[in-house]
C-alpha cells in the first residue's frame, strides 16, 4: 500500500493520491478548475478528469473481486462494506484539510515573494494530516482484516502478491 500511495503522490499529487487511495473520487472534481485562466491557451487546459476514469468504483470492483475469490460470506462482505464506507466518511474532513493546506501553498509558490516560513509550516501540517491519514489506513485494513478468516488472509495475501508481480511491484 505504501509504494502504491508513493507512486501516486510522484504521479498526481498527494491531496490527489490520499483521495484515489481512500476512495474519495468524487473530491478530485474539487481539484479541477472550472475554466482554464485567460492567459493559458484551450490546448494547454488542465484535464477536469481525473486520471484514468472512475478510479473508486473500478477500486471497489476490483476488492469485490478479491472477497469473491477468498470465498468471503455475504455477512462479511457487508462487514467489509460497512468499515470501508465509514472509514471513507471519516477520512474525508482530514483529505479537505489537505487539500486546503495544498492550495495555500500553491498561492504561496505563486506569490511575488517567497515566504519559505510558511512553506515550511504548511509542509509539517501536511505531513501531519498525511500521518493521520496513513494511520487511519492501517486501523481500517485491521478492521477488514480481523473480518476475515486467517485462511481467506493468507488466501488474499497470494492475490495481492500475484496482481503486484504482473504490475512489476515487489511485495
Amino acid at each position: 500500500m505504501l509504494r502504491f500511495l508513493s507512486t501516486l503522490v510522484r504521479r498526481h499529487g498527494t491531496a490527489t493520491a490520499l483521495a484515489l487511495a481512500l476512495g474519495a473520487p468524487a473530491a478530485l472534481a474539487a481539484d479541477a478548475p472550472a475554466a482554464p485562466p485567460p492567459s493559458m491557451p484551450a490546448a494547454a487546459a488542465p484535464c477536469a478528469m481525473p486520471p484514468h476514469g472512475n478510479a473508486g468504483a473500478r477500486r471497489a470492483r476490483w476488492f469485490a473481486h478479491l472477497l469473491r475469490r477468498v470465498h468471503a460470506t455475504p455477512a462479511q462482505r457487508a462487514q467489509i462494506r460497512h468499515i470501508m464506507r465509514q472509514a471513507r466518511i471519516d477520512s474525508r474532513a482530514t483529505v479537505a484539510r489537505l487539500r486546503a493546506l495544498h492550495a495555500r501553498q500553491m498561492r504561496l509558490l505563486a506569490a511575488p515573494t517567497l515566504d519559505k516560513v510558511a512553506l515550511e509550516s504548511l509542509r509539517v501540517d501536511s505531513m501531519h494530516l498525511i500521518d493521520q491519514l496513513s494511520s487511519h489506513a492501517l486501523h481500517t485494513k485491521e478492521a477488514v482484516a480481523a473480518v476475515l478468516t486467517a485462511e481467506q488472509r493468507a488466501h488474499m495475501r497470494v492475490l495481492l502478491q500475484r496482481a503486484a508481480q504482473r504490475h512489476g511491484h515487489r511485495f
